[in-house]
């Protein structure tokens, strides 16, 4: 079993309990409204908390007895009704086998165990004697064994892992979180150690590790199985009835399962706290405890990048975290401390007590009067050389991190690989091989068979049935033979001076001079002559990027040779740079269709897609391309760039290296490099790269590269040169867009709010004033976030030249205004669809998904998003239609009440 680390509902609580289930995730808990108070329980309420805990478990597992003959029968009536279903466009495929093993494998993956990613470090007595010495005292102190082994990871936490079956026997490891030790005073760590101490000594062993493993499986089944129906129903109208029973039992069992948890681990808080204020004094405990919420909170806006940077900067790492995770007066400690006490309401999921009822346990006023001082010395002392052990744990974190976004990779090329519908040529194979395989087999039996079989050697029964196998070797051959050759691929240079070029208008004349120009050359042969001549402008056209003359020759040459793969690739490269995206879908999907994955069809689909914005569907593409065209610097590049957009940052190097090894003279590749080591905090390493690239010192992208190091570096005197620079580059409100963010994301906001707000004087602009309400609100301002939110959302204003309007930036605003909001208990989902025929706009209906407590609270919300999309307008709530969302949007646990999604008609 394993009792401790990475409780999802309780970051601010220094003692992660139990399990790696997120309790709320996805459930509906029961309906109920205020601060729901925790108290420690009575000893028959224990027991029977344990006996509900064991029926449950049992009847999971009786489930999962009575899963296996079920989905057998289903898999037997599935094949002998349907082996398999043509498509429409000739595509073969075992549909009802497929999804009956599918469905399958969700229940068999529940007997591997869940891979987890460990970050940590053993720290042994070598390594920090008096931190050890520390615990063996506290260990002493609570009346329990010290543990059988320590880490170190980094965040503001701290945990323990307990194996075996009863209290206080089995082995014990501790882990100690970096930024706590930074954060609190040795007292006050002494008094969390002991709280981690009295869950070694106290917690049910066998039985809580019995519990959350069973928990785990819960969750990781509702997980499965809605994934598998999100993808089985989600291309066709048919649902799969068996499936969705499934997923009630199981969303049955997780509910039941995650509440009955969260309920034995808050008991275990409450008597985890009463030893640790034993052991410590209730004091010192209840500091501690404010101390890590305190600290919690300073520490969300604390990136992986500005650790990486603090590691190239001169003086101590750990004074400098010490000091960012503790208030910088008394006022902002006793405003952090009534936001703890305001927002640490429990539902009945939540693995912890709320912080007001821990401290109402222990007996002290939760209004917490008597704070302690800001200062102290750090418990991170305790540790020798606290800096190499941060250098150490950060150098662990980015490996994960390497490792983690590497697997993603992997998962999206297999899944792209494998993917269920499959093109014409994989359709022949498959029928070839079942050909060969059974015509071919009863040849052989027929002419070697003896007895009844001897009597059937003719001469038509063996010519049919030569015939079919050799049917199936030519489908075979057929199916593995190219009907194009592979078509070269862009430089780099051309396929960024494409991205650069401004997008041309179908409706222009240009279309039919570059017709003219190219049939002048068209040669005065037969069918045969004209087809090549225009497959080889398809193909020239694709190789130098030249997206209006492919487009040309594309659709010439589809006229003459429908369906050829190079006439296809060039309508669809030709259709992405005019952004006609129903065009891209005809073109390029039905090359991929017929002809499957390729050199060429890989690399067209990843660009087309990537330069339509979709990089998350790009990637797969750019990868397998990647891997057929390894030494191919323009892939290497498209991807890394798709890879950074999605944050994958590390791939991304990889990606930008491959790039600059094989094009090593292109400027650009060194300025990505450089982009992608800045976004990682490696400065020196993105100086060096920068410096490669000085043949483009004059471009805005170097300058904003080179804006932001300044910035990191302190250096005001070179960020202002660079900034007017910029400007006289382009001084128009691209410009200012641009270098709005390149100040935010070195950190400086106040330099990016002065931007934001002359770019905001020049008209309105809707994602300027958002990203205002964002700097509000991470400089805790949320008032002011909110009236710059309303402001950014009127549809009765102009918008400025360029400006995104508010129903495009809705949906932001939306997810901005609900961080702002404190979740509450008992909220539901609804669905609304609102009039909003006064949009100057071509949208006219509004559809929302509100979470709120009741309906009256969620048409008050309604209401007040329609006043502030047409200030001074009354709403009318007759022309629109509520009611309740489906069950998979409904909200889990405490929720902030608001819109959480939008759609427009």
């Amino acid at each position: 079993m394993s009792v401790g680390e990475h409780c999802a509902l309780s970051s601010r609580d220094y003692c992660c309990l139990d399990d790696n289930v997120n309790h709320t995730s996805r459930l509906r808990p029961e309906s109920h409204t205020g601060h729901a108070v925790a108290t420690p329980n009575a000893p028959a309420r224990s027991a029977a908390l344990i006996l509900q805990s064991i029926l449950l478990v049992v009847g999971f597992m009786l489930f999962l007895l009575l899963a296996a003959p079920l989905l057998l029968l289903l898999f037997f009536v599935t094949v002998c009704e349907s082996l398999s279903v043509v498509r429409s466009d000739g595509g073969l495929y075992l549909e009802g086998y497929r999804a009956v093993s599918d469905l399958t494998m969700v229940f068999l993956r529940l007997l591997a165990p869940a891979p987890e990613t460990d970050y940590a470090l053993d720290l042994s007595r070598e390594d920090a004697p008096r931190l050890h010495r520390l615990i063996r005292e506290i260990a002493d102190a609570v009346g329990t064994a010290p543990p059988d082994r320590v880490q170190l990871e980094m965040m503001n936490n701290a945990s323990v892992r307990l194996r075996g079956y009863r209290r206080a026997a089995g082995r014990t490891t501790l882990r100690l979180g970096y930024d706590l030790l930074a954060s609190l005073t040795e007292p006050q760590f002494a008094s969390v150690l002991a709280h981690e101490m009295a869950h070694a000594k106290c917690v049910q062993r066998g039985y809580k590790g019995l519990l959350a493993a069973s928990v785990r499986r819960m969750d990781r089944l509702r997980c499965g199985l809605d994934e598998f129906l999100e993808e089985f129903e989600g291309g066709s109208r048919t649902q799969h009835r068996p499936a969705r029973l499934l997923l009630q039992i199981a969303r049955f069992f997780t509910r039941h399962g995650s509440r009955l948890l969260g309920a034995r681990s808050r008991q275990d808080e409450f008597e985890a706290d009463r030893l640790a204020a034993q052991a410590c004094g209730a004091e010192m405990t209840r500091d501690a405890l404010m101390r890590t919420h305190v600290s919690d909170y300073k520490g969300q806006n604390l990136a992986q990048r500005d650790r990486i940077l603090q590691m190239e900067r001169p003086g101590s790492y750990a004074s400098w975290l010490t000091q960012r995770l503790r208030p910088e007066d008394d006022a902002e400690r006793a405003k952090l401390e009534a936001k703890a006490l305001e927002e640490s309401a429990h539902d009945d999921y939540s693995s912890h007590p709320a912080l007001a009822d821990r401290l109402a346990a222990l007996g002290t006023e939760t209004s917490y009067a008597a704070a302690p001082a800001i200062g102290g010395d750090s418990a991170v002392q305790l540790l020798d050389s606290p800096d190499d052990w941060a250098r150490r744990l950060i150098a662990r974190l980015e490996q994960a991190e390497a490792n983690a976004q590497d697997e993603d990779s992997r998962s999206v090329l297999k899944q792209l690989r494998r993917q269920k519908f499959r093109s014409q040529s994989a359709s022949m194979c498959i029928l070839g091989v079942v050909c060969v395989l059974m015509f071919g087999g009863f040849s052989l039996a027929f002419w070697i068979g003896g007895g009844a079989f001897a009597q059937s050697r003719d001469l038509f029964s063996i010519a049919l049935m030569g015939g079919f196998t050799l049917l199936g070797v030519y489908l075979i051959v057929a199916s593995t033979r190219r009907t194009f050759a592979e078509i070269p691929l862009p430089r780099f240079a051309d396929w960024r001076a494409a991205q650069e070029a401004e997008d041309a208008k179908l409706d222009g004349g240009w279309q039919q001079a570059l017709e003219s120009q190219l049939r002048a050359g068209e040669p005065a042969g037969g069918a045969k002559a004209r087809k090549e001549y225009w497959r080889d402008q398809c193909r020239q056209s694709l190789a130098a990027a030249d997206c209006p003359r492919a487009w040309v020759a594309g659709r010439i040459y589809g006229g003459l040779s429908s369906g050829a793969c190079e006439a296809l690739l060039a309508q669809g490269i030709g259709a992405v740079y005019f952004g006609q995206q129903s065009m891209v879908r005809d073109a390029l999907f039905k090359a991929f269709s017929k002809f499957g994955l390729g050199a060429s069809i890989s690399w067209a689909m990843g660009w087309g897609i990537y330069q339509l914005g979709g990089v998350r569907d790009a990637e797969p593409f750019l990868l397998d391309a990647a891997a057929r065209h390894p030494q191919s610097a323009t892939v290497w590049a498209v991807l890394g760039r798709a890879q950074h957009r999605r944050g994958k940052l590390h791939c991304a190097l990889d990606a930008a290296r491959k790039a600059h090894q094989y094009e090593p003279d292109e400027p650009r590749h060194s300025l990505f490099l450089a982009q992608v080591l800045l976004d990682l905090g490696r400065l020196s390493a993105a100086k060096e790269s920068l410096a490669r690239a000085a043949a483009l010192r004059g471009d805005l992208e170097a300058r904003g590269i080179a804006l932001t190091i300044a910035l990191l570096e302190g250096d005001c005197d070179g960020a202002q040169a660079q900034s007017i620079a910029i400007q006289e580059i382009d001084p128009g409100w691209r410009t200012l867009w641009k270098l709005s963010g390149w100040h935010d994301d070195a950190g400086d906001s106040a330099g990016s709010r002065a931007i934001l707000e002359k770019l905001s004087a020049l008209g309105f602009r809707p994602e300027a004033l958002l990203a205002m309400a964002a700097l509000d609100a991470r400089a805790g301002s949320a008032d002011a976030a909110r009236v710059r939110i309303g402001l950014a959302l009127n549809l009765t204003r102009p918008l400025a030249e360029g400006a995104r309007g508010p129903i495009a930036m809705l949906q932001a605003a939306m997810r901005l205004r609900n961080t702002l909001e404190t979740p509450r208990p008992g909220c539901g989902a609804w669905t609304a669809s609102l009039d909003i025929a006064a949009n100057p706009g071509p949208e006219k209906r509004l559809q929302l998904l509100i979470v709120a407590e009741n309906l009256d609270a969620a048409k008050a919300i309604a209401a007040g998003l329609y006043s502030t999309l047409f200030p001074g307008q009354q709403w009318d709530e007759r022309k629109s239609t509520w009611r309740p969302s489906e069950e998979k949007n409904q909200p889990s646990g405490p929720s902030a009440p608001g819109i959480h999604g939008s759609r427009v008609f």
